[in-house]
């Protein structure tokens, strides 16, 4: 395994142990015991304080999602500074700096998966237009499969993802060579 797995791996571990021993602390203590004031504000933040890491050094690892990763990074780290300030700073309900970094943390997560999510949709389009051209329609005869993989590569780079159209072929070929020496 390598090095980067193993850290992941490691801290969502961790992370998951975390959210487990405040789950239990909080279950098992009264609202105004100190054992559970001391999960409720140390673990938590803590906790809070590992997700942006989480996040942040996947923004770090994986570079063709950087972006997006970066972003959902900063709406979680909008979360954790609201969430310390207010406990450290404002343990009276006013309107704060606090509520700003809570309600920044929605559009700038929207905004951070929807980059996730389109990075994502640009591999889907590749196979389902392979699909689509080698499928019998109503209204048309199913292409062949080489047919099917020329259009993909002329279009690679401008309607579709070029590394994604060259694993898909490559793999389409792969395939059939198992199937004609079989």
């Amino acid at each position: 395994m390598s090095l980067r797995r193993v850290s992941v791996v490691l801290a969502l571990t961790v992370a998951f142990a975390g959210l487990v021993a405040l789950g239990i602390a909080l279950l098992v203590t009264s609202p105004g015991d100190e054992v559970n004031r001391v999960f409720s504000l140390w673990i938590y933040q803590a906790l809070v304080v590992l997700s942006v890491a989480i996040a942040a050094a996947r923004a770090i690892s994986v570079r063709r999602d950087r972006l997006a990763w970066s972003v959902i990074a900063f709406s979680l780290a909008c979360s954790a500074f609201a969430e310390i300030y207010y406990e450290a700073f404002e343990p009276e309900a006013y309107p704060s700096i606090a509520d700003v970094a809570w309600l920044a943390f929605y559009p700038v997560l929207y905004v951070g998966m929807v980059l996730l999510v389109r990075k994502r949709a640009r591999s889907i389009a590749a196979c389902d237009a392979y699909i689509a051209m080698t499928s019998s329609r109503p209204f048309r005869l199913p292409r062949s499969s080489e047919d099917a993989l020329a259009e993909l590569e002329r279009a690679a780079g401008t309607q579709f993802d070029p590394n994604v159209v060259r694993v898909l072929a490559a793999n389409v070929r792969d395939g059939q060579e198992a199937e004609d020496a079989a």
